[in-house]
């Protein structure tokens, strides 16, 4: 095999949380003009492979070369790659009720003329705006996912109208990744509130049955009135809503598991909008997300890219950077110095960051200390966690009601 014809090699990738490797040993070739896909069960490494090779995930150990040269440890900006991120579509001219219902809109409804020669004939129309109601109205349960490391900042305002007169269940997801205690403040909050709340890891498979009990007891009243209507129980009807990198999808994956069956008008006909058995008990109506709420509040959109829920193009990184430097240094003073062992004295967070790009030998041309790309890998750093849990919404007594 020419070498000459290789443009991209992975050698010997690891990519490894804690104890646990999601990439262990990996090694990829591809040629020029070769289509690869990549095939395996939910978490076994596809998506971070993909990241790793983007620069949104920096790997462990290996090596990953473009054209022969090293790329590994190049922020995503400066690697002539395009990334087309899975995410479920959004429109923001749209309200939550057209985001919720623009699949129906799209999907045709099959119905039967007889043509001239006196032959059945199948054709399609749109689904009339009454029946489009029908469809949102009988969702018996709404699950709001949040991120347990900001649950406030994770909640998306407009979810409201959604939520109006209907049960909800809200799911703190990635609570591996959150302060722990902070999580049981949170959890304890919504009680207070009167909100059913879990916490949990979107990636196990044991959430199925978790969120078909936790969905069972709050429609307990539900399901006692159509007893006595002489209503036979089915299944839950069930909703999951969050804003993008939430989880979302990682939670659908792991309810679905191996026994997906869709359930529509006709088998095989939806394309964009379907209730999928997840058992007998629960059914989930996979849709495309919720709209992307417009917030005011810096700190809610700072909080939100240092998790990844914007796009690290939207606000200025370093700003970003020396904001999450701060609050490290004020509620886990120790995060810094335990990863990078240096001596972090009476040194301000810009200060930090510059001490940090000298360790890792991130320089501009001229020499001077590459700020952003310093501000992207703390970033990747803290969504990897390489600086231990951390929860950027504190709960405590001055929490808005929302």
């Amino acid at each position: 095999m020419n070498k000459q014809d290789i443009i991209l090699e992975l050698i010997n990738v690891n990519k490894k949380y804690d104890d646990s490797y999601a990439v262990e040993n990996f090694n990829l070739y591809v040629k020029k003009g070769e289509f690869i896909t990549f095939l395996g069960p939910s978490g076994c490494g596809k998506t971070t492979t993909l990241r790793m090779i983007a620069g949104f995930e920096m790997p462990t150990s290996g090596q990953i070369l473009l054209n022969g040269e090293d790329i590994a440890q190049l922020p995503p900006h400066k690697r002539p790659l395009n990334t087309v991120f899975q995410r479920y579509a959004l429109f923001s001219h749209l309200d939550v009720y057209d985001n919720i219902a623009f699949g129906l809109k799209l999907k045709k409804v099959p119905y039967e003329v007889t043509d001239k020669a006196g032959n059945k004939v199948t054709k399609y129309r749109k689904y009339r705006r009454d029946e489009i109601n029908e469809k949102v109205k009988i969702v018996d349960l709404v699950i709001v996912l949040l991120d347990a490391r900001i649950p406030k900042s994770s909640f998306n305002p407009l979810l409201e109208e959604v939520l109006n007169n209907r049960k909800v269940l809200y799911v703190l997801t990635k609570k591996d990744k959150a302060d722990s205690i902070e999580t049981l403040k949170w959890l304890a909050y919504y009680e207070k509130q009167n909100k059913r709340a879990i916490a949990l890891d979107a990636r196990e498979l044991k959430n199925s049955k978790v969120i078909v009990k936790e969905a069972t007891n709050l429609l307990v009243e539900k399901r006692a009135k159509d007893l006595a209507r002489g209503l036979k129980p089915r299944a839950i009807k069930t909703m999951i809503v969050g804003i993008p990198n939430v989880g979302k999808s990682t939670l659908i994956n792991a309810l679905v598991g191996k026994r997906v069956t869709a359930v529509g008008d006709k088998p095989g006909v939806t394309k964009v909008q379907q209730w999928i058995r997840i058992n007998q008990d629960l059914e989930l109506l996979d849709t495309p997300g919720v709209l992307w709420p417009k917030f005011d509040d810096q700190v809610i959109g700072l909080h939100l890219a240092i998790t990844g829920g914007i796009n690290d193009n939207i606000l200025p990184i370093i700003d970003v950077a020396t904001y999450f430097i701060d609050f490290l240094n004020k509620y886990y003073p120790n995060a810094l110095t335990n990863r990078y062992q240096l001596d972090f004295t009476n040194l301000n967070a810009m200060e930090q960051l510059e001490l940090i790009a000298k360790k890792q030998n991130y320089y501009l041309s001229n020499k001077e200390y590459d700020l952003e790309r310093t501000a992207l890998f703390i970033l990747q750093e803290a969504r990897s966690g390489y600086y231990g849990r951390f929860t950027l919404d504190r709960c405590g007594d001055e929490t808005n009601n929302w």
